[in-house]
């Protein structure tokens, strides 16, 4: 046998659907034959078919083989119809809810024993018209690493600012706002409106006006839409308060610029006084100098005999004593002088076979040995001395008593001055910042400081701080201090200008914990407080505000009900973060 014809063997015989005619014959045959086989080959069925009606036809006879059962799937674990309209309740009051949302609610009404699917509840979104067909995101570019979190509750917490308005109406979609640079950068809304955008240029699509006529329009419209729109009272008064403000600002720069060129006045006076006071404390270690140095006294030389073999000696040691006098002071004299009178009598020492010895020239008067480079009195020892002051000062003059006076008194006088500027200068700028005190506040914005728990994702507080952008670090300090876990060992922040700030260093020096920042242009490494805050503004799309008071309410329902909605974040998902908080709590203390 072939194999085509094996296969041929092998398939199945195909029965097409049965009519009531041959349902008919098929049991009457078989009442008659008793034989189910004939029954069968003589209605054309298979035996499967006959086995499948023969419960309907002992139940109904005859009549019961008319119609075919129901081909409804038959699922006895469907999922209550009492659930499925809780679904879509949930649906209904909360739209922006998912799957898993919903079916975590439910989770939590069943005292967190799961109830329904994330799958099942999109099915029934699905059948009620309820669930919107998303466009598949494009994948994520660059490497995705594996995330991990704290181990246990306070072990780890992530901060973050997040900025809204400070007036909200319904159904307006809160803007994405950055303030790490220290100033914000807001997303642009776009406008859903259906008016075509007007604007002068479009009057050069008329192609039936002549080019002087397009431009002609075009003029009167650019003109138009330059003339300002009259201002409301509100209008006016916040323009008012501003200009009030830029008038301050401009004062205290005036008054800073003031400061600053007084500044590098006085860094010239204290270079001029310590200049002074360094050439008086030379001029005084001079005079101390000349005063600790011994007279030089060379005395007149009488004849001496002097052996031949020390004649050596004597010339060295006299020219000894003339070099121990300074070169400036023998030159001087030396040229000035004639030659020295003493002379050495060889001969007579040659002839008397002795010593030859000095003895002064017989033409020559007595000269002292003063006039040939020594000092041999106290007069030429004051000149001496006079001469070396004279050439040690050449380059600054010498400081008397009056002039030392002078200066001092100047200076008194210049720190005295200096006194009475620096309390002028206190007193203006005190003024100016109680001016601006006195102003009220013009913000657009509130900022809100997120403080989220690594591990469980409870949230520890929403400070709210009507500064807005211009929320210092001071502020966003004062308010961690009472809100940190006493067993914090990290903080998670970005770069902003608020959290690298010194105080925030003290801050986390006192609270000895260590400050992680995040990667450059890497949000994602603060993950879990960006999350939060899109949860925190896509919760208050709906919702209205117009003072601080309704904000802060706002704040603290969203906090309430945040640490006990189930969470998908946690290790454990479906929990809510106090619940999730709650078991750990448990099993550390078993």
């Amino acid at each position: 046998m072939t194999k085509a014809n094996q296969s041929d063997t092998l398939k199945r015989t195909h029965f097409p659907r049965t009519t009531f005619s041959q349902r008919k014959l098929l049991f009457k045959t078989w009442e008659d034959s008793g034989c189910v086989k004939i029954a069968c080959r003589t209605a054309h069925v298979s035996e499967r078919t006959f086995y499948k009606w023969k419960p309907r036809f002992e139940a109904g006879g005859y009549e019961g083989l008319k119609e075919f059962e129901s081909h409804a799937p038959k699922n006895p674990k469907r999922t209550a119809k009492e659930v499925e309209e809780k679904v879509v309740l949930l649906r209904k009051a909360h739209p922006h809810w998912g799957k898993h949302t919903i079916a975590n609610e439910l989770t939590k009404e069943n005292n967190w024993v799961p109830l329904v699917s994330p799958n099942t509840v999109r099915r029934i979104l699905e059948d009620a018209g309820l669930w919107k067909q998303i466009r598949e995101n494009s994948p994520p570019k660059g490497p995705s690493g594996k995330a991990r979190t704290a181990e246990n509750p306070g072990q780890c917490i992530n901060v973050d600012l997040a900025f809204v308005p400070v007036s909200h109406e319904i159904e307006k979609k809160l803007p994405a706002v950055s303030g790490s640079s220290g100033r914000l950068v807001v997303e642009q809304m776009a406008e859903d409106s259906e008016e075509v955008p007007q604007w002068p240029g479009r009057v050069f699509e008329d192609k039936t006006l002549s080019y002087e006529e397009a431009m002609e329009k075009f003029a009167a419209a650019s003109a138009t839409q330059s003339q300002q729109e009259p201002a409301t009272p509100d209008c006016c008064e916040e323009a008012s308060v501003k200009a009030q403000k830029r008038a301050l600002r401009q004062e205290e720069e005036k008054l800073r610029t003031e400061r600053r060129q007084i500044r590098n006045q006085r860094k010239q006076e204290d270079a001029d006084w310590k200049e002074f006071r360094t050439r008086l404390k030379a001029q005084k270690a001079a005079h101390t100098t000349e005063k600790q140095t011994p007279p030089i006294i060379l005395t007149e030389p009488a004849p001496c005999h002097v052996p031949a073999a020390e004649l050596d000696t004597v010339s060295h040691t006299c020219d000894d004593v003339v070099d121990d006098v300074p070169q400036a002071f023998a030159l001087s004299n030396l040229e000035a002088s004639p030659p020295c009178p003493c002379t050495v009598d060889f001969a007579a020492s040659a002839s008397n076979d002795t010593a030859p010895f000095l003895t002064p020239a017989e033409s020559a008067e007595p000269v002292k040995c003063s006039e040939f480079g020594g000092s041999a009195s106290p007069e030429s020892t004051d000149s001496y001395r006079k001469d070396q002051s004279a050439s040690s000062t050449t380059s600054a003059p010498s400081i008397t008593d009056e002039q030392r006076r002078q200066h001092q008194d100047k200076r008194r006088a210049q720190l005295a001055q200096r006194k009475k500027e620096d309390e002028q200068w206190r007193s203006k700028r005190t003024s100016i910042r109680e001016r601006l005190a006195e102003l009220p506040l013009i913000t657009s914005w509130f900022a809100i400081l997120v403080i989220i728990d690594n591990c469980t994702r409870i949230c520890y507080g929403l400070p709210l701080f009507i500064t807005g952008s211009k929320v210092t670090a001071e502020e966003v300090v004062n308010a961690l201090q009472s809100l940190l876990p006493p067993e914090l060992m990290f903080l998670i922040s970005d770069r902003g200008v608020h959290f690298r700030a010194k105080v925030f260093e003290a801050l986390a020096k006192n609270k000895e914990f260590l400050h992680v920042f995040t990667a450059r242009h890497r949000p994602q490494s603060n993950g879990i407080a960006e999350r939060f805050v899109r949860t925190l503004k896509e919760w208050l799309a709906d919702k209205t505000w117009s003072s601080e008071e309704e904000l802060l309410a706002l704040l603290r329902e969203f906090q309430a009900m945040y640490n006990e909605r189930p969470h998908q974040g946690i290790p454990v998902s479906g929990l809510s973060p106090s619940e999730y908080a709650r078991r750990i709590l448990e099993e550390e203390a078993a």
